[in-house]
């Protein structure tokens, strides 16, 4: 049993030392060297107790050292990429500065070429565009002002258009009455019944032809006629007091008074007009 602990103590030292090489040197771990580790803690399996835990752990080492190594590889391979990155930022940094010297280079050629080319210089330059930019202003702020006069013009327009309207509803009660109704007179209320004719044939014909309201209530010996054309409301009076003077109120007599008096107001409106012409 001695040789054979012998033997196993010898393949670990072996295993440690080619780790232990391999390390030192920056190389991976052959396969036969993991695999007689491997052997060696077979080989140990029928060791005395004491002799395995030692060889256990030595084999426990050996598979540590191998992580290490692998990670240690790994972080290695990472800062190559890390310093292969930071070389391409740098690059592209400088041919950054390079493209902006370039700019600011053709920038100046350009403004010089504005310079030659306008006869100003930059300062000149920059004078007339304040002088342009204010021309402007100038012009903004007066239309401006034009809008704002247009708006308090067109507001006090609205409100005196309202303040008119309120005073209009509160007086045309009575200007309205003066102007859209006119009174007929009659001898007799019995009048009425006559006007009214059978079933209402009269009123209705005389308010088809002539588009005026008969309004026939309780106002005594009195028709009132309403309607806002002051032509067809005359038409209507006179039209009426032709009937009631001929005494014969019937649909056919009453469109025969009708034409009449159309007839009558249209001349003396004629009349009218030419007097209004001439002695213009």
């Amino acid at each position: 049993m001695g040789i054979v602990i012998a033997a196993a103590v010898l393949a670990v030292g072996i295993v440690i030392a080619a780790l232990f090489i391999t390390r030192r040197s920056g190389g991976a771990i052959p396969l036969v060297t993991a695999g007689a580790g491997a052997a060696a803690v077979h080989a140990v399996s029928d060791a005395a107790p004491p002799d395995l835990e030692l060889a256990e752990r030595r084999a426990e080492l050996a598979r540590l050292e191998e992580r290490a190594l692998s990670k240690e590889q790994a972080i290695e391979a990472k800062l190559g990429d890390l310093a292969r990155r930071e070389q391409a930022l740098a690059d592209r940094e400088r041919n950054i500065e390079h493209d902006r010297e370039l700019f600011q280079a053709a920038k100046r050629e350009h403004l010089m070429e504005l310079e030659r080319i306008a006869g100003l210089t930059q300062s000149q330059a920059r004078q007339a565009l304040l002088r342009e930019v204010e021309d402007q202003a100038r012009h903004d702020v007066a239309r401006r002002l034009r809008q704002i006069d247009e708006e308090t013009k067109r507001d006090a327009d609205r409100r005196v258009r309202n303040i008119l309207s309120a005073v209009m509803q509160r007086i045309a009660a009575g200007h309205a009455t003066e102007t859209t109704v006119a009174v007929v007179q009659l001898a007799s209320d019995d009048l009425k019944g006559r006007i009214i004719g059978r079933e209402g044939r009269n009123i209705r014909a005389l308010e088809n032809l002539t588009g005026v309201d008969f309004i026939i209530d309780d106002t005594p010996s009195a028709v009132v006629l309403s309607s806002f054309d002051g032509v067809r409301r005359e038409i209507a009076r006179l039209t009426l007091e032709k009937l009631l003077l001929d005494g014969r109120i019937h649909p056919a007599r009453i469109e025969e008074m009708y034409y009449q008096a159309k007839s009558e107001i249209e001349n003396h409106i004629i009349e009218a007009g030419e007097k209004a012409w001439g002695g213009h």
